[in-house]
Order: structure tokens, then C-alpha cells, then sequence
């Protein structure tokens, strides 16, 4: 029975929880690609399965979802492309604050453009 120890890994993605994060690790650790093609597919049925809200979503996010998963060690031919490691963190752009002087600020910039 294994218990939930700080040194154990931590779940990368929560939304699916530890046993489709362990079965990825499984079907990481498989030799033959051709099997471990055919179980990555199984996973993503299996996360179609548990979570009918992802249903709606596209298939491209859980496979995605899968790569991360598996820290971008994953080596299938999958239906889409892996994604760029360097995206996955990267910030937006920052929007700056509108420049200007708004005559009567207690109306606010908005009734300022009707008028």
C-alpha cells in the first residue's frame, strides 16, 4: 500500500491525479514504441472516461496534456506534434496602463469618448 510521502513525485498535472500520472510513467518506461503508441492512446480514452467535462475539449489538449506529463520524454507517433517545451511557461506580453488625461474623472474615460 503506498502512502502520500513528500518523497514521492509530485503530480504535475492535478486535474487528472496520481494514477493516470503513474500510468504515464508505465507507458514512458515501455520498450517496444509500437505498444507504447497503442497505450498512450488507451490513456487518453481512459482521461475521456474519468472526466466527461474534457469531452468538449479538443483532443490536441490531452494529447499535450500527455507530453507534459510525461516531462517531454514521451517518444510515440501520436496524431499531434509535441509541444515546444519553452512555451509552457512563457509569459504574455504586458498590456500597459490607456495614456492620456481624462478632463472629469469621476465619470470616467468611457463617458469622456461618448460625449
Amino acid at each position: 500500500m503506498e502512502h502520500n510521502d513528500s518523497e514521492k513525485q509530485q503530480l504535475i498535472l492535478k486535474e487528472y491525479g496520481k494514477n493516470i500520472q503513474q500510468l504515464v510513467q508505465h507507458v514512458v518506461a515501455i520498450e517496444d514504441r509500437e505498444r507504447r503508441t497503442q497505450s498512450a492512446h488507451t490513456i487518453v480514452e481512459i482521461i475521456k472516461q474519468l472526466n466527461p467535462t474534457v469531452k468538449q475539449e479538443s483532443d490536441q489538449k490531452l494529447w499535450d496534456d500527455l507530453y507534459i506529463m510525461s516531462g517531454f520524454t514521451l517518444d510515440i507517433d501520436g496524431p499531434f506534434p509535441m509541444p515546444e517545451k519553452e512555451l509552457l511557461g512563457k509569459k504574455p506580453p504586458h498590456i500597459g496602463y490607456p495614456k492620456g488625461q481624462i478632463k472629469f474623472k469621476h465619470y470616467g474615460r468611457n463617458i469622456e469618448k461618448l460625449i
